[in-house]
């Protein structure tokens, strides 16, 4: 619902499309022919990997090509900034984004925030030692106000270190 209202302002069209994995691997794969990287190098998988990795941490693809580490990485960064590219010019997002733009929403417009916000007396969060940083951040800005929050979790059953939780959301 937040999304539908307010996309626009991030630059997107009010009736976005979803992508589902199989049209990310169909971007992915145009945007390595694009850059003339065979998939003996890197596979349409591997790059949508490191794309959701950096997407976890809120890394954004210009940001991602100064931290590549590897050739593969480095390549990946330049794959990443054509497939973010491409997603806007299919007005589509992928579910990370999703996460990205709520709390990109929640940043740059704190009136949006504030509305989101008071829809919620109390906001209950399960599984909390499965929240990445951008989800900690839009539980942080949703229960800022009113600081009714209770989470459930258990620090011996994170299994989504390698999607970017941290468990010190909920040892915290």
């Amino acid at each position: 619902r937040l999304l539908r209202r307010h996309i626009q302002q991030l630059g997107y069209p009010a009736r976005f499309t979803i992508y589902a994995r199989g049209d990310q691997e169909g971007i992915a794969r145009n945007v390595l022919r694009q850059i003339h990287v065979p998939s003996s190098q890197l596979r349409p998988a591997d790059l949508l990997y490191f794309i959701s990795h950096w997407k976890s941490r809120a890394i954004d693809p210009a940001h991602a090509e100064n931290i590549a580490s590897t050739d593969k990485e480095h390549v990946a960064a330049i794959g990443y900034r054509r497939y973010q590219r491409e997603l806007r010019n299919h007005g589509a997002v992928d579910f990370d984004d999703l996460l990205l733009c709520t709390d990109e929403l929640f940043t740059r417009f704190p009136d949006i925030r504030a509305a989101e916000a008071g829809c919620f007396d109390h906001v209950l969060i399960d599984e909390y030692q499965d929240t990445n940083a951008t989800q900690y951040r839009i539980v942080t800005a949703l229960a800022q106000d009113h600081r009714n929050l209770c989470v459930v979790g258990d620090d011996d059953q994170s299994i989504y270190r390698w999607r970017g939780a941290e468990v010190s959301h909920l040892l915290r």
